[in-house]
Order: structure tokens, then C-alpha cells, then sequence
């Protein structure tokens, strides 16, 4: 494409298709042509050169291509009302990874220094629970040790924080695989389901809404349990949990990993609508997964998410303040 085309065109052939429908619909209404070559009044080209001239043009604000759905972006455009949206830059911490202890190939110090390198102010240590034994889960009594090692690491750690949580299986009758008095001793709770996914629709969303009752559980990790390309997500009322989360202050997961993407975007936005916190995490098993994390901001982005909607996001003394109303 010629270079006086080149925002017509990126637009047109980047999509989506019922966004770029509105846009030539709004174009017609103004009595104008919009195609992949530009933005015409009678035969004269008006805008093309960039997407920016072409969105102003139409009377709009520019419309981020993570938003470009029809979900109400347009709208938004003509009302100036669009969302500032999450950046990766805004990422303070990471606050649901393993190590050695359960089923991570990282030592605690690789880690931490790991996260150092990406700017982050703090971070979370969150190894299994005993329930998965091939995650090799921490007992009660390595949980303790687990406790008691972090917290003596974080306290000479300059620049960084380091939390000490856990990921707790949701069992199959919604109870957490830790009894209240070792959940208590940690920052923050992570609780997911990895074991009888096949359950029926009621089944497992009220498996989730009791975790959610207990006040020492602070995030759903993973919700939907889906992993691209090989497992079907959980037959699971999404908007269910969306609205009990609301209810008792539990946040919501977006797991980075590229398998997962979960909670995607459509569910991110409706969290977001029910007032529901998110937290974008890369769940770190192996230290490139820390580079997870655009993926997960990218699909917050496309579920509107903003600073505010985003927990780690937050400085340390914000998310600590959340933590403890949460309890």
C-alpha cells in the first residue's frame, strides 16, 4: 500500500470486521467513503496516512485495536469516555509462582532476583498445596518451613518484597486444601481447581462460590481451567462467580500463560462491570514464564481493564490494604 494509505489499510486489514463495519457506517452517515485505501469525501482523500487522522476525522477519540470489538467502543469514542488502559509498564508485582518446594524449577533466590530485573516492587510465593501430589504440594509442616524461610529471605531483600502465599486446591466440596490455621499465616491465598473438571454445570460453580465464603481466600486462579488447544474450559456460570466474587471481595485471576489466557476478555470485562478486582499473574513455574506477562495485560487491555481494575497494579501498601479488608 502507498504510504497515504498505510492507516486506512492497517486498519481495514487488522479488523475486527463488525468494528470496521461501524466505522464505514458512521462514515456513510457523514457522507463520506471509508476502504482500505482511505477516507474519501466525493473523490478527494480526506485521511488514510494513519489510523489517528481517520478516527478524528469521524468525530471520534482513537479507539486502542485491543478494543476494536464492537463492545461498546464506539460509543465510548464519541462520549470521549474510552478507558485509559492497563500497560505492562503498570505492573508492580507477580503474585502467583512456584519453585522447587512444589513443582517450579526455580530455587526462592533465582526468583526473587528474576523479578528484580523486570522492576517489580514485590512478589508472591505461591507452591501447591498437598491435594496435587505430583505437583509435590507442601504438607502443613513444609508449609510452615516454606513460612518461616521467605519471611527471613524477604527481610534483608533492599528492593523487592517478597509474600508469602500459596496456590490451595479447591476441593471437590468446595473447602480449601488448608485448614484455616495455616491459611491465616499467609499473605495471600490462591485457590484453584486442578482435579474433577468434569462436573457438572452446578457442581462446580458451587464448589467455587463456597471457596469464595472463606474470608482467608483472596484470588480464583485460572477460573475457567482452560487450556488452549488441549482442554476445554470448565462447564462453569461464569457470571455466577462473577457476581458472589462481587459479594465477598475475592479477585479474579488472569492467568498470562498463553495456554491459559484465563479469565479471557469477555469475562475480564464483565469482573470489571461487577465492580470484581482483577490480578494479571503468569503463574511461573520456569523463569522465562515471567515474560508471561504481556500476554495477560494484553487480554486485560481487551476487557477494558485500567490501573484501578488491576491489583498489581497497585503499590504494596494498597494491595495490603485490599488483603485486609478481604479478611
Amino acid at each position: 500500500m502507498p504510504d497515504k494509505s498505510f492507516g486506512a489499510a492497517l486498519n481495514y486489514f487488522t479488523g475486527s470486521k463488525q468494528h470496521n463495519v461501524r466505522l464505514r457506517e458512521i462514515a456513510v452517515k457523514a457522507k463520506l467513503k471509508l476502504n482500505e485505501y482511505g477516507l474519501y469525501r466525493g473523490e478527494k482523500m480526506i485521511a488514510g496516512a494513519t489510523e489517528e487522522e481517520i478516527y478524528k476525522k469521524l468525530g471520534l477519540d482513537y479507539v486502542e485495536p485491543m478494543l476494536r470489538e464492537d463492545r461498546g467502543e464506539i460509543e465510548a469514542a464519541q462520549k470521549h469516555k474510552l478507558p485509559e488502559l492497563v500497560r505492562l509498564e503498570d505492573i508492580k508485582g507477580d503474585l502467583h509462582m512456584h519453585t522447587t518446594a512444589s513443582d517450579g524449577s526455580c530455587e526462592l533466590e533465582e526468583l526473587v532476583e528474576a523479578a528484580k530485573s523486570k522492576g517489580y516492587q514485590y512478589i508472591c510465593i505461591t507452591d501447591h498445596s498437598p491435594f496435587v501430589g505430583i505437583a509435590n504440594g507442601l504438607s502443613p509442616a513444609r508449609l510452615t518451613k516454606q513460612i518461616e524461610k521467605i519471611r527471613k529471605y524477604s527481610e534483608w531483600q533492599k528492593d523487592i518484597t517478597v509474600l508469602v502465599g500459596s496456590e490451595v486446591d479447591i476441593l471437590a466440596d468446595g473447602s480449601l486444601d488448608y485448614d484455616d490455621k495455616w491459611l491465616s499465616q499467609l499473605d495471600f491465598v490462591v485457590g484453584s481447581i486442578h482435579s474433577r473438571m468434569a462436573g457438572d454445570r452446578n457442581t462446580i460453580t458451587m464448589r467455587v462460590l463456597k471457596a469464595m465464603d472463606n474470608p482467608n481466600l483472596h484470588c480464583i486462579g485460572h477460573p475457567t481451567g482452560r487450556l488452549i488447544g488441549e482442554r476445554e474450559p470448565m462447564d462453569i456460570d461464569i457470571q455466577a462467580v462473577i457476581k458472589h466474587a462481587a459479594e465477598t471481595q475475592t479477585a479474579m485471576e488472569i492467568n498470562a500463560n498463553p495456554y491459559r489466557l484465563d479469565l479471557k476478555d469477555v469475562h475480564c470485562k464483565m469482573a470489571i462491570e461487577a465492580g470484581v478486582k482483577l490480578i494479571i499473574n503468569t503463574d511461573t513455574h520456569k523463569r522465562h514464564q515471567l515474560d508471561y506477562m504481556p500476554f495477560g495485560v494484553a487480554t486485560a487491555a481487551r476487557g477494558w481493564a485500567t490501573k484501578a481494575d488491576i491489583l498489581n497494579a497497585w503499590s504494596l501498601t494498597k494491595v495490603n490494604k485490599w488483603l485486609a479488608c478481604k479478611k
